[in-house]
């Protein structure tokens, strides 16, 4: 069949909860990521999706995530549930030393007011105008290790970001030009935390977008569609599950697996390096769970 495969946002700990739910589903359900039509990543979901895409073994991705998870303690500004601080240890990204998104980006990043396109012009603006610890091509560069290689997989991946200086939704490809790293790391800017990435004379960061799962399902062809994000309350998340229910609506078979229990006890604190192992070992569990629609989906 023709699957649409879209990972979604989720900081540090969505990256290592998603690759549970995949390692999970190939376990239960015989899914192969590699066979996907096409692979939608945003933010996490890129670093996540674009590993899937490239074929990485997937219960070796969550090992890793477990033995570098133990061998980590997370600061104290990242110890508490809500928590909106990076932490220092191992992560794409790492300006060594704990930092909060600022306020005004939070509120804008839960705004619906506006479109799409202003709300996103409005928090690439504050990003361009915010003082960084870290230098963009050293940001890049961080991206490599979670990566490996430059050179997009031979799976239709599809990178998601927002250009800052329109607002316009991206959703990168391996024709457009950008190497793969770059693109992956365009994708899990956070603004005002991180440096917006360039391309091309343009910037981008992690903002909102939106308007392309319609698109992509008629271009791919699509029999049906998985979704694999956790089910944090932010609106660039919550846009996508919108674009899906409305494919569903439409008759397109489609599968959310979101989280359970313990996703939900971890809620917003998605940055902390502590709860790496935990989510990954609820992701294989949620996986599982989630085998049967698979299995329906799959045919």
């Amino acid at each position: 069949m023709n699957l649409g495969l879209v990972m979604g946002g989720g900081g540090l700990v969505g990256i290592a909860w998603e690759l549970g739910v995949l390692a999970g589903l190939q376990e239960a359900a015989g899914l192969d990521p590699t066979s996907a039509a096409v692979i939608v990543g945003s933010s996490a979901g890129s670093v996540s999706g674009a590993q899937a895409a490239l074929g990485r073994d997937l219960g070796d991705l969550v090992e890793r995530q477990l033995r570098t998870a133990s061998s980590q303690r997370a600061p104290a500004a990242a110890g508490t549930a809500g928590s909106r601080t990076a932490p220092d240890a191992d992560r794409a990204g790492n300006s060594g030393q704990p930092r909060s998104v600022p306020d005004e980006i939070l509120e804008a990043m839960m705004s619906s007011t506006g479109s799409i396109e202003e709300r996103a012009a409005k928090i690439g603006q504050m990003a361009m105008e915010a003082d960084v610890p870290m230098e963009e091509d050293a940001y890049v560069e961080s991206f490599r290790s979670f990566l490996g290689t430059d050179r997009w997989p031979e799976v239709d991946l599809r990178v998601t970001t927002a250009e800052v200086e329109t607002g316009r939704s991206v959703l990168w490809s391996r024709h457009d030009g950008i190497d793969l790293v770059r693109a992956v790391a365009s994708s899990c800017t956070i603004p005002c935390f991180f440096p917006p990435v360039s391309f091309r004379g343009k910037h981008y960061v992690d903002g909102p977008r939106g308007g392309y799962m319609a698109r992509l399902a008629g271009e791919k062809a699509l029999d049906g569609v998985l979704f694999v994000g956790p089910n944090a309350a932010m609106p660039p998340q919550l846009t996508r599950q919108v674009e899906l229910e409305e494919l569903a609506e439409k008759g397109m078979p489609v599968v959310m697996v979101t989280g359970g229990n313990v996703m939900a006890g971890i809620g917003m604190d998605l940055m902390n390096p502590a709860m790496r192992a935990r989510a990954a070992e609820a992701g294989v569990a949620d996986g599982r769970e989630a085998a049967p629609q698979m299995k329906a989906l799959l045919g």
